[in-house]
């Protein structure tokens, strides 16, 4: 999923500093799906997932919206060595990365857009996520999906 969405950014005739060729409804939604089906299939990725979502959100809420700074404030908080966990959050970090980069030096510049592009990520894990007290996500692939 997230390699389709990478993909997808790097294509078409955009170049660097121009910015990504999706829209955040669009990150939000491959988010939400690599979280649920992840958690579905590695429940016991849920704990560390519920530590780093928050820790996304608030990067969102802030002004630290350097993927790098992302991935530190996570590792800080404890997301442990988990590595379905790791494997869920770098899908959802690496296509925020892509979009990130596509903006190039600009990057300070267009600020406000690559928030709205976190906060979908952060919509995204948060979505993804099953309700407090469940074990396992709610979502379910829908036809034409497997």
């Amino acid at each position: 999923m997230a390699a389709a969405l990478l993909a997808t950014v790097g294509s078409g005739c955009k170049t660097t500093g121009s910015g990504p060729s999706l829209s955040p409804a669009l990150v939000q939604i491959a988010v939400q799906t690599g979280t649920a089906f992840g958690v579905e299939k590695y429940p016991q990725a849920l704990p560390a997932l519920r530590v780093a979502t928050p820790v996304v959100c608030s990067a969102a809420n802030g002004t630290n919206i350097q993927p790098a700074q992302i991935v530190a404030a996570i590792q800080a908080a404890g997301v442990g060595t988990n590595i379905e966990a790791i494997v869920i959050l770098n899908g959802a970090i690496a296509i925020y990365d892509t979009i990130f980069e596509s903006y190039g030096a600009d990057w300070l510049t267009n600020r406000p857009q690559l928030t709205l592009y976190l906060k979908a990520v952060c919509d995204g894990l948060t979505a993804g996520l099953p309700p407090q007290g469940m074990a396992t996500a709610r979502a379910k692939a829908l036809p034409p999906h497997l």
